[in-house]
């Protein structure tokens, strides 16, 4: 029962009322043939860690009026001198040190 998943779903995500919600209700969509890949992927994929909390929320809400967000090129740059995998290069011996090249370091991740 598809309509169960996504209940069960929106409970997991914080949704206020999921407890009420009514399973059944909420299987017609799957019927549909161009709806069901998107509502699958939605149930398989969506987690509370891809959600924002409501103090999240709450926070993003006061940095855009405070106009603290960074975009376009600041947001590149900030992204590029934090990230262990940035596409400059010379950023990855500050964070992974000198001694261990990223190569070696990725031979130890590998699985």
């Amino acid at each position: 029962m598809s309509g169960t998943r996504l209940c069960v779903l929106l409970g997991e995500l914080g949704y206020e009322g999921a407890e009420t919600l009514d399973p059944d209700s909420f299987e017609w969509p799957f019927q549909y043939d161009d709806a069901r890949p998107i509502l699958d992927w939605i149930c398989s994929s969506l987690r509370s860690s891809n959600v924002l909390s409501l103090s999240d929320l709450s926070r993003y809400e006061q940095f855009l009026q405070e106009e603290k967000l960074l975009e376009g090129e600041d947001l590149e740059f900030a992204y590029d001198s934090i990230s262990a995998f940035s596409s400059r290069r010379d950023n990855q011996e500050e964070v992974f040190g000198a001694e261990e090249p990223l190569k070696d370091i990725r031979q130890y991740l590998a699985f």
